[in-house]
């Protein structure tokens, strides 16, 4: 399973077990083109859909985590856009 790493590591993590699985699939499905494609159909309509495997709002949910931790934030113009991100206003 991904654990819960950078979004951008879970996302090559993702796609290099979706490769390893397909390659996986030709092997089995051997020289039937027509058993391959099913197989591989199957697995990308199953493994596309599942939205567990990473957390799309892990990094927004980072950043208002570390900005509720920090006792005053900046009144420069970027900590006024951090606190309006985190809804600190």
């Amino acid at each position: 399973s991904i654990s819960q790493l950078d979004p951008e590591i879970q996302l090559i993590q993702k796609a290099n077990h979706a490769q390893s699985t397909l390659a996986k699939i030709a092997l089995d499905a051997g020289v039937d083109e027509k058993e391959y494609k099913k197989r591989r159909d199957n697995f990308i309509a199953f493994f596309g859909s599942d939205t567990f495997t990473f957390s799309p709002l892990m990094p927004k949910e980072n950043l208002l985590n570390t900005l509720r931790s920090v006792r005053y934030v900046t009144t420069s113009t970027a900590g006024a856009k951090l606190k309006k991100i985190a809804k600190m206003n």
